[in-house]
């Protein structure tokens, strides 16, 4: 990747947020961006090349302010993961790379209920014998 166009990861921000609230509003709550992100869309491309800084990684797109509050103890803390992948993608592959990514998401949120299930049973099981043996 040589060089990036910055418009089309903003486009692409603002239709996943987009979707995402869309989401939201049926119940569905998905982390397009990463359990990280503050994104809430912003309308205007100068604007969000003055808010966000970017960095690039093997998997991801990094597009982040870690900025300090002024007269604040805390930062922004802002930070957004793109899958590298979804960059040069058109609006429809785009679509169904969101639709496929909630279906993932649902699917490991659904594994991972199992999965907490499984360590409470094994938990009170522990619980009942400690029980039984004193």
């Amino acid at each position: 990747m040589k060089t990036l166009n910055l418009h089309r990861v903003w486009e692409i921000m603002n239709k996943l947020t987009e979707k995402k609230n869309i989401l939201e509003e049926e119940g569905v709550y998905v982390n397009f961006f990463g359990n990280s992100s503050n994104y809430y869309g912003m309308k205007d491309f100068k604007d969000f090349l003055g808010h966000y800084n970017f960095s690039i990684n093997e998997r991801y797109l990094v597009v982040f302010n870690d900025d300090w509050v002024p007269y604040e103890d805390w930062s922004e803390n802002d930070f957004n993961h793109i899958p590298r992948e979804i960059i040069d993608m058109t609006d429809e592959e785009l679509d169904v790379w969101a639709e496929e990514e909630v279906k993932r998401q649902k699917e490991q949120e659904r594994l991972n209920k199992i999965a907490e299930k499984e360590r409470i049973k094994q938990e009170i099981e522990r619980l009942q014998k400690q029980l039984e043996d004193e």
